[in-house]
């Protein structure tokens, strides 16, 4: 158990800041585990030393740290012992360290200061940002729209005369559309979108995701038939939008279908005669009762599905051309549909099974790509502003101006001498202020100069950004969302109990860390004749296998091969042709040398192990080309020399080593603090785990 804590401790040690995201991520996904009744969690399961092992912590990291409920549900009585042990050594250890007051240290207590800020970031972002656009994203995918609009083109950065026309012309269309008139004339005929014209500004079926999210906004807010009443403003201009359906969404279907093909792009209307005769005879015999597989293997022109029947696997929305897809969507499982033309000819379609959307937790690292890939930006710039709002989030010009003072613009903070020293009158100086309301004269909290210049100085994302004033906007955008985010998770811990969890967890894992150091790695220090009769007591554990050594010449195609093999036998010198023709990557100046080799490396050495020493092969096809080998070395099977093995032996005897100091250790604990064991409590360990784990989202 202590070793996985060890493994992802070091991981997070040695993620840098933009890495540190997805770790967070699955940590968050950890806590997010379905918990037990409370009766049940609170069961005691057992004592160790001063503190309580509930049965519901127990599941908990079994769940955790063995492959979820699956592997739960699979395990044995002697496993759930097994693991039990491994995690009362683990407490037993983290509860040493806390004894000795390794959580008290100042590198610690700074380790976790920093690491706090981290966590509580990513953590709340998720909180209040992340996760409720999540589950607003599956709640509508449940449900698939279809839209059509009018566009008034405006581009993001448009003077406020530009705006103000565009918005004007969009209401004006919203009044004819009011007086009565076609959605889809207007749309031809005013819309700026140039698809307009052929489509009305028909947009066809989507689900949540699939636009921009205003324009996402105001259609699921529609019902159908409702046009929107104001105009709807997005990166594109204004749009007037009609919902003309409204769904339940399905995944995917599964269908099947029998083409019969048009000569050409631009069929004849004897073209088109011909190939609706013939579809129009296959739908009779279907509906005859012919089988639509049989049918679709004898008839369809389709080579990629005719002989699976016609069968197209599953697909989603928007997957086939807009006719076969609105067709094949409309039919329940079993059902054919009639004709449908496409560009490609006629088409009878047979629905096979439909994939209904899967539970939010199926769906959930999807949705997430999504979101943070097209949405997660624009929500983040909007909860910075909320709280902005909500703490009175003010910016000090003097302190701006002091601050600018203090730099210099033609460096950058990994240069020496970027700022000038603050005065201490300076350095007090603030630059951003929270209220305790946004009407309240006094400052609850402040940023002042000096603690702008030591985040500046810290903070790697800056190090390469010359301090200009262009730059410095950029740079005061991001301290003041870092400042605004860390002020919102000041008592975070108090809200957000898993949170308070999480670092405790994390911290558990620092001091264990540092509790291994003292305990275990640094009394191991092997001597050179420590190793030397650990390596006498293990010889048999130090050996080369049969091996061999050879020259390659390797050239992509047989005819130069051949080429190659001909010069050898007229004389050429090996060496001389390996230089000349050998193309693989950094042979040339080995002279197509291979070191010695296991035999069993690959297909090579397998070879040249049935060759005698200088001897030459003919040519071997071998990966992406031929090989021509001459055999240098054959070395069988040995024992290595202490000084061959050094390395092994070096590892091999630390593991020993670590493994009899963490055993000792282990014994000290136990006679140091009390274990007591409820054996019955065990027993019933995931006894609730189906009603616990059954809820699909």
């Amino acid at each position: 158990m202590d070793q996985i804590r060890m493994k992802a401790l070091r991981r997070v040690h040695s993620m840098g800041r933009g890495t540190l995201a997805p770790f967070l991520v699955v940590a968050l996904a950890i806590l997010s585990l379905p918990g037990c009744s409370k009766p049940h969690s609170d069961i005691l399961l057992a004592t160790v030393g001063h503190s309580r092992l509930s049965l519901g912590e127990y599941e908990q990291s079994f769940l955790k740290n063995n492959g979820g409920v699956e592997a739960a549900q699979r395990a044995s009585t002697a496993d759930k012992e097994k693991f039990l042990d491994l995690l009362i050594n683990y407490r037993l250890k983290v509860q040493e360290a806390r004894d000795r007051g390794y959580a008290d240290s100042a590198d610690i207590r700074q380790e976790m200061k920093s690491y706090r800020k981290s966590l509580a970031m990513s953590f709340i972002l998720d909180r209040e940002v992340t996760e409720p656009a999540l589950k607003e994203m599956y709640d509508r995918r449940k449900t698939e729209l279809r839209a059509s609009h009018i566009l008034v083109r405006l581009t993001p950065n448009a003077s406020p005369e530009d705006t103000l026309a565009a918005y004007r012309k969009a209401m004006d269309i919203i009044g004819l559309l009011k007086s009565g008139q076609d959605f889809g004339t207007i749309a031809r005929n005013m819309s700026d979108d140039p698809t307009a014209k052929n489509n009305s500004g028909d947009l066809y079926y989507f689900s949540s995701g699939m636009m921009v999210k205003p324009f996402e906004d105001a259609c699921y807010a529609l019902k159908k038939g409702e046009i929107t009443s104001a105009p709807v403003r997005t990166a594109y201009g204004y749009h007037i939008i009609k919902i003309t359906d409204r769904r339940p969404n399905v995944k995917a279907i599964r269908a099947s279908h029998i083409l019969i093909r048009f000569p050409n792009e631009n069929p004849t209307p004897d073209d088109t005669l011909k190939a609706w005769n013939e579809i129009a005879a296959i739908a009779d015999s279907i509906k005859a009762g012919a089988d639509f597989g049989a049918m679709a293997r004898a008839h369809s022109q389709d080579p990629g599905s005719a002989e699976q029947g016609g069968d197209l696997g599953f697909f989603e929305r928007r997957r086939m051309v807009p006719q076969f897809d609105e067709a094949a969507f409309n039919l329940k499982v079993g059902e054919v549909s009639p004709i449908v033309r496409t560009r490609f000819g006629y088409h009878l379609i047979k629905v096979t099974g439909i994939d209904s959307i899967p539970p939010y937790a199926a769906m959930k690292d999807d949705l997430r790509r999504t979101y943070q890939r097209y949405r997660f930006s624009e929500d983040y710039r909007s909860y910075i502003e909320t709280l902005k709002k909500r703490y009175g989030f003010a910016t000090d010009s003097a302190g701006v101006s002091v601050l600018l003072a203090l730099l210099d613009s033609t460096k950058t903070t990994s240069d020496s001498l970027w700022h000038l020293l603050p005065t201490s009158e300076q350095a007090h100086t603030p630059v951003f202020s929270f209220f305790t309301s946004g009407t309240s004269k006094q400052a609850a909290y402040t940023v002042d100069v000096g603690s702008i210049l030591e985040n500046l100085e810290q903070n790697q994302e800056f190090h390469n950004l010359k301090l200009t004033r262009e730059n410095l906007r950029t740079i005061f955008d991001r301290l003041s969302e870092t400042e605004l985010i860390n002020y919102r998770t000041r008592n975070i811990e108090a809200e957000y109990p898993e949170f308070a969890k999480l670092l405790r967890e994390y911290e558990d894992g620092i001091i264990l860390f540092k509790a291994q150091q003292e305990h275990i790695w640094k009394r191991i220090a092997p001597s050179d004749s420590a190793l030397r009769a650990f390596y006498e007591n293990h010889r048999s554990d130090y050996t080369f296998p049969d091996r061999v050594r050879f020259a390659e010449i390797f050239v992509a195609t047989d005819s130069l091969a051949r080429i190659v093999e001909d010069s050898l036998k007229h004389g050429v010198p090996f060496d001389t042709l390996v230089v000349r023709y050998t193309s693989r990557s950094g042979m040339k100046e080995k002279k197509g040398v291979w070191d010695l080799l296991p035999v069993t490396e690959n297909d090579l050495t397998k070879k040249a192990w049935t060759m005698e020493i200088g001897e030459v092969s003919e040519p071997i096809k071998f990966l992406y080309g031929y090989s021509i080998i001459k055999v240098l070395e054959k070395a069988p099977a040995r024992q290595k020399t202490y000084d061959e093995a050094v390395s092994e032996v070096a590892s091999q005897f630390q593991e020993y080593r670590a493994k009899k100091l963490d055993e000792e250790w282990i014994q000290e604990l136990r006679a140091k603090y009390p274990v007591k064991i409820n054996e019955d409590a065990l027993a019933k360990a995931f006894s609730n785990l189906k009603n616990s784990h059954s809820g699909k989202d």
